[in-house]
């Protein structure tokens, strides 16, 4: 599907679309390759294990970010991923700056495992690598933390349907493999924040056996939900949660033994993910809440608690106002900002102005989101890293 690329008049003269074009693409990626995390500091979990710091300067570091997908337009709710249009550098490069424009210190982005692992050999997609990197170098010079989530098999055009066959021996197997290769390709970078092993992963029922991986239902035609085992097969679902944890991590800090892990879950499967040490792996935990009018007040109890029940950082991964007006969403985060180490909410690649007059509701929604979220940024977060020194802010020049 054709990508409608950006006009504003901001991204002309000696901000970041000159320069790429200016250096062209080669000596754009060699200048990003050569400043690598210069500017930007690792993130760590504080001494008191209750939120986070920067590791140099000890500075609180709160997530304040956006899920990164895009749509062809403002008026077409379509959903692409990343993988789908970041080899266009000029497109990412400025919408990574709006985002750093609109308050954002993070982007939480999406991997699909049949992008990067085609065929049944398992070796990695050397293009599809060098596209993260890249991507990396260019959210690190706007000034962009990176959460990366992995094992993704949300298109279904997209999984191989040798992966999807594995059992789940095999099947663990190949995601310690996704998980090693990307930490390898990506390791020091002071820029990604944290490896999210899986999204929403799920369990079967007590007695259930599943023959597909993928839940019954989907979003939009995208299945963001996946099991992580066809039967649970005499074990608990606590038992089997940690061990997929535990080997995934593993894989990891084979190659980074600093960058941060989670994995992002619905709260109501949080007695199968989290606590009683099957979290153990996992540096902080990420619930996705979208608040409703009926369960706020829930909703706002349960995540005020989370910190002290689990001893961790807590992070909300993924929020916005779907379900309720911006008044309401803006009253669940001054509800619980006290009691968590961020929220993520979605960038869809338009600004909030781009959305003014477009008819429809989803327009509205994400127009008044993308303004919330903007002016609520000095509120609730703290500064990413050194950002006076990113070279590729309108700001700076």
């Amino acid at each position: 599907m054709p990508i409608k690329i950006k006009k504003s008049s901001k991204y002309t003269g000696g901000t970041i679309k000159a320069r790429a074009s200016a250096l062209g693409v080669g000596g754009f990626i060699l200048m990003l390759a050569c400043s690598s995390d210069r500017y930007l500091e690792p993130v760590q979990v504080n001494p008191e294990g209750t939120g986070f710091q920067l590791a140099k300067s000890h500075r609180a570091f709160e997530v304040w970010g956006f899920n990164y997908f895009r749509r062809p337009s403002t008026s077409d709710t379509t959903e692409l991923i990343l993988e789908e249009y970041w080899d266009d550098y000029s497109l990412v490069l400025a919408d990574l700056q709006e985002m750093k424009d609109l308050g954002a210190n993070t982007v939480r982005i999406h991997l699909q495992f049949g992008k990067f692992f085609p065929n049944s050999n398992l070796v990695p997609d050397s293009t599809q690598l060098g596209h993260l990197q890249q991507f990396v170098s260019m959210a690190e010079e706007v000034g962009l933390y990176v959460q990366i989530t992995g094992l993704g098999c949300y298109y279904t055009s997209v999984n191989p349907v040798w992966y999807m066959a594995l059992d789940e021996a095999s099947r663990l197997t190949a995601q310690e493999t996704f998980w090693s290769t990307i930490s390898s390709a990506l390791s020091g970078r002071n820029a990604v924040f944290a490896y999210d092993l899986i999204n929403e992963p799920a369990l079967p029922g007590a007695g259930e056996t599943r023959t597909n991986w993928l839940t019954d239902d989907n979003f939009g035609g995208s299945y963001y939900v996946q099991y992580i085992a066809l039967s649970l097969n005499g074990r608990t679902p606590t038992q089997i949660s940690k061990a997929f944890f535990d080997r995934m991590a593993a894989a990891i800090r084979q190659h980074d033994q600093k960058t941060l892990i989670t994995t992002g879950i619905i709260p109501i499967t949080k007695g199968w993910f989290y606590g009683g040490g099957t979290d153990a792996s996992l540096d902080f935990v990420d619930f996705h809440y979208y608040p409703t009018t009926a369960e706020m007040e829930a909703q706002i109890t349960e995540l005020n608690s989370l910190r002290v029940t689990y001893g961790k950082p807590v992070t909300v991964g993924e929020t916005s106002n779907l379900f309720v007006g911006g008044p309401q969403l803006k009253y669940f985060i001054d509800q619980t900002y006290q009691s968590t180490n961020g929220y993520c909410a979605h960038y869809w690649g338009w600004r909030p102005e781009e959305y003014e007059g477009v008819p429809g509701i989803i327009p509205a929604i994400v127009r008044n989101l993308l303004n919330g979220w903007r002016s609520w940024a000095p509120l609730f977060r703290a500064p990413a890293g050194n950002e006076l020194k990113y070279f590729l802010s309108g700001k700076f020049m």
